[in-house]
């Protein structure tokens, strides 16, 4: 693979949130990992919870194509797991009879196509870093066909 087109004077290193809006997004992958639970003051202090880690790329979009965007889905709680099917429903990549959740969302790094799907984004307050600048925030709610 031939990277000679590559300026870095031309690459934005600014971090800036994207705009709220309506986006396409392309599903990258869906990876599941395992975390300990860290935090004392947690009732899950010291299990090891299972995360899916979703990477997104905006596309069809004048201004922002490209730009990556990231999400954690933790399946100890019911509100991530919506958001899981409301992507199954909007990319039509459904779970089957007896398939693992790992495995449903492992297929999607292998779609060729990629999947895509409407979805709201927009700008939030970091809750790591509250006096800092905004982060974005995939409203997983909204998300619908492309």
């Amino acid at each position: 693979m031939d990277f000679n087109h590559i300026n870095l004077n031309d690459i934005d290193d600014s971090r800036k949130p994207i705009d709220d809006n309506v986006y396409t997004l392309e599903i990258n992958k869906i990876d599941t990992v395992y975390k300990e639970v860290k935090k004392p003051d947690s009732a899950y202090f010291g299990q090891t919870l299972q995360y899916l880690k979703g990477s997104f790329t905006v596309v069809e979009d004048p201004k922002y194509s490209g730009r990556k965007l990231w999400s954690d889905f933790c399946t100890a709680f019911k509100v991530p797991l919506i958001f899981l099917k409301k992507i199954s429903a909007a990319t039509g990549v459904q779970q089957a009879d007896g398939e693992t959740l790992s495995d449903w969302s492992g297929q999607f790094a292998l779609l060729n196509p990629p999947a895509r799907f409407q979805v709201r984004v927009k700008q939030v307050p970091d809750r790591r870093d509250p006096d800092g600048p905004p982060v974005n925030e995939i409203e997983f709610f909204t998300a619908r066909p492309v």
